[in-house]
C-alpha cells in the first residue's frame, strides 16, 4: 500500500471457548450488510448507474409518448407527461446522489490508507 514489504503470518486458532455462536441469522445478515456498505463504494456507484438508466429510459419515453399521442393511440391527458417528468427528475436525483457519493467514497478511500501497524522485526521462526 505504501511500499512496505508484506508478509503472511500463519497461526493456529484455538477452538471456540464458549460453545456455539449466539448470533442469529438476522444479526449475521446485518453484519454482512454493514461489511459491504462500510468497506465498499460499489453501492454509491450503483446509484449513479441506476440514475443514468432511469434518465435514459425517460429520454426514450418522450418521443414514444409524443408519437403515440399524435397518432391518437394515447388518450389519457397529462398522465404521460407526469410520468416522464417523474422519471426525468428521479433519474437526475439519482445521478446527483451518485456524484456526491463518488466524492464521499474517494474521501473515504483517502482516509482509509492509514496503516494499522508496521512490524520492524521478523520473528526468528520465519
Amino acid at each position: 500500500m505504501v511500499g512496505f514489504d508484506q508478509q503472511v503470518v500463519h497461526y493456529d486458532r484455538d477452538p471456540r471457548f464458549a460453545g456455539e455462536s449466539k448470533y442469529s441469522y438476522r444479526k449475521l445478515a446485518q453484519l454482512a450488510i454493514d461489511g459491504v456498505l462500510s468497506f465498499s463504494v460499489v453501492p454509491l456507484r450503483l446509484a449513479s448507474l441506476l440514475g443514468l438508466l432511469v434518465s435514459m429510459a425517460a429520454a426514450l419515453a418522450v418521443p414514444v409518448v409524443v408519437v403515440l399521442r399524435l397518432a391518437g393511440l394515447y388518450h389519457l391527458t397529462g398522465i404521460a407527461s407526469i410520468h416522464i417528468l417523474v422519471l426525468v427528475l428521479g433519474g437526475m436525483q439519482l445521478v446527483c446522489l451518485g456524484v456526491i457519493g463518488e466524492y464521499v467514497g474517494r474521501a473515504y478511500e483517502e482516509t482509509k490508507r492509514r496503516l494499522v501497524y508496521i512490524t520492524l522485526e521478523r520473528s526468528p521462526n520465519q
